[in-house]
């Protein structure tokens, strides 16, 4: 679980935009590590008090050593589950799963489709305790998972929500509640996927996500069609992929590390690598290349 005693200061932001300012830091604290898909410091904005580096980095500042340039990768679209859900009516008012007569898949998950999730007021979508649901949402078009008012969703301890989503989400009421007693659960409990493809995002514009935590905000989103905000004075605590990002309110971003190990996609990606910075580095492997 996350403290200030286990806290480091390796946090990991990206972006692959080659724009001017495609981070732009403000005011906040970075400490840790940024890529960007440019090829100088330009790429990286921070206001009068902002920072990116380690701990210990005065204000205004950017410590050249934790930024790495001409970042690039892949991020393939989202699948959603294969195994054969149990088909359910949108969930418009408070709901908990599994239902008791509802069985498992072969793997121990409950499997669950439904057209979409909208409510208001003190409404509670839930899960039972030590149950793990994948709930996929299948409506393409328009806020297909909505909670606003005092609504929430809540991810007791030892349970786990993975929802794959078509279209837009707006948790804005208390939004999502992954734990207990104000103690996050492992955001690895909580998983958001959008499922919009490339190209269907290419045509009728990316997904947006408006997400809100009620004190915290515990979890993984995996979204890379998606426009992504979050919103709050609470802290987040996870990792997010998406087109693009933006933070706001007094809250603290805190990267699980733990995740590196934990989530993989289908693409294979660099593990290591240099940089031939000077000639003679590139002329061994001009020579070695050139067949």
């Amino acid at each position: 679980a996350y403290s200030s005693g286990v806290a480091t200061d390796a946090g990991q932001i990206a972006s692959l935009s080659v724009q001017v300012a495609s981070i732009s830091v403000g005011n906040a604290d970075v400490y840790g590590y940024a890529s960007v898909g440019g090829s100088d410091i330009s790429s990286i904005s921070v206001g009068s008090t902002g920072r990116v580096g380690p701990y210990g980095t005065a204000n205004g500042t950017i410590d050249p050593t934790r930024v790495t340039y001409d970042f690039t990768t892949n991020f393939p679209d989202v699948s959603t589950p294969t195994a054969s859900p149990i088909v359910i009516s949108a969930i418009t008012g408070s709901t908990t799963l599994p239902v008791g007569t509802d069985s498992p898949a072969a793997d121990g998950k409950y499997y669950y489709s439904v057209p979409s999730i909208t409510f208001n007021g003190h409404v509670t979508f839930s899960l039972t305790a030590g149950k793990n649901v994948v709930l996929t949402v299948t409506n393409t078009s328009g806020t297909s998972v909505q909670a606003s008012g005092n609504s929430e969703i809540d991810v007791p301890a030892t349970a786990t929500l993975t929802m794959y989503v078509a279209g837009d989400v707006s948790l804005t009421g208390n939004g999502v509640v992954n734990g207990s007693s104000g103690t996050p659960n492992q955001p690895i409990a909580f998983q958001l996927y959008g499922t919009r493809s490339a190209t269907t995002a290419s045509s009728v514009g990316e997904q947006s996500f408006a997400i809100k935590g009620n004190g915290y905000l515990s979890g993984v989103v995996y979204a890379p069609n998606a426009n992504v905000s979050v919103n709050g004075n609470g802290d987040t605590y996870g990792a997010i992929v998406c087109n693009q990002a933006s933070m706001n309110g007094n809250g603290n971003f805190h990267y699980d590390m733990s995740l590196a190990n934990t989530l993989s996609t289908s693409s294979s990606g660099v593990s290591k690598w240099r940089e031939l910075t000077t000639t003679t580095d590139r002329s061994y492997y001009a020579y070695k290349l050139n067949f």
